[in-house]
């Protein structure tokens, strides 16, 4: 399944990327068990996710940054593949259910096309610096069609709690999955703000703005066990 989903931010052509990096800690996810249960786990080699902000290059950009960029909107988008995690559905009818669903990333991977911004972002908004990891806890899936069939691709939600930063706010997101030769295969997104998150979009006066709204996406293979 493709998770396309939040994490965030943008340019700042300061690159200050002191302080400490925290070792990450992985969760010890376990997932549930029983008889008509199937665990699919997620194979980071063929999985990624990230985060797409999106940016407002003003009349004085070119000058105050010192290099050339067009004026107007752009997206910065950012990508790891440091993701693990697993979907587990219960298959006790023909209808699958949702058993349990985790997920983890390394934030400190995530990186852009600027490593001044990816630094930034480690020290200053996202501060994987010290909160290393993003964990999703899903409880339940919605709109999952009553007419499914294996190797249909489907669209539902996938509702839960995401920790970032040190703060767990609720999320759902957008799924479209297919479930094929003991396969997972599919994409996911959502959005949520900065604010929610504790702190401003990155802004230089007169240059850039990013606005608060961004978007988590996640692409997502996970092989039944």
């Amino acid at each position: 399944m493709k998770l396309r989903a939040p994490l965030l931010i943008f340019s700042f052509l300061l690159a200050a990327c002191g302080g400490y990096i925290a070792e990450p800690q992985p969760t010890a996810l376990q997932p549930p068990v029983g008889e008509t249960i199937t665990v699919f786990t997620v194979d980071p080699a063929a999985s990624s996710t990230g985060y797409i902000a999106h940016e407002y290059f003003l009349e004085q950009s070119e000058t105050i940054l010192g290099r050339k960029r067009t004026t107007g909107e752009a997206f910065t988008r950012s990508t790891t593949n440091a993701i693990q995690g697993y979907i587990a559905l219960d298959f006790a009818t023909d209808l699958p259910s949702l058993a349990g669903a985790e997920f983890e990333v390394d934030l400190t991977t995530l990186k852009t096309n600027r490593t001044e911004r990816d630094a930034e972002i480690r020290q200053s908004f996202l501060r994987s610096n010290e909160w290393p990891t993003a964990h999703f806890v899903a409880t339940e899936m919605a709109g999952f069609p009553a007419n499914y069939t294996v190797g249909d691709e489907v669209a539902f939600q996938l509702i839960g709690d995401m920790t970032i930063r040190g703060v767990t706010i609720p999320l759902t997101f957008a799924v479209s999955a297919t479930l094929a030769d003991a396969a997972l295969i599919g994409s996911a997104e959502t959005s949520l703000n900065m604010t929610d998150l504790g702190f401003n979009p990155p802004k230089i006066i007169a240059a850039v703005e990013v606005e608060d709204l961004f978007t988590i996406w996640v692409d997502l293979v996970a092989t039944a066990q």
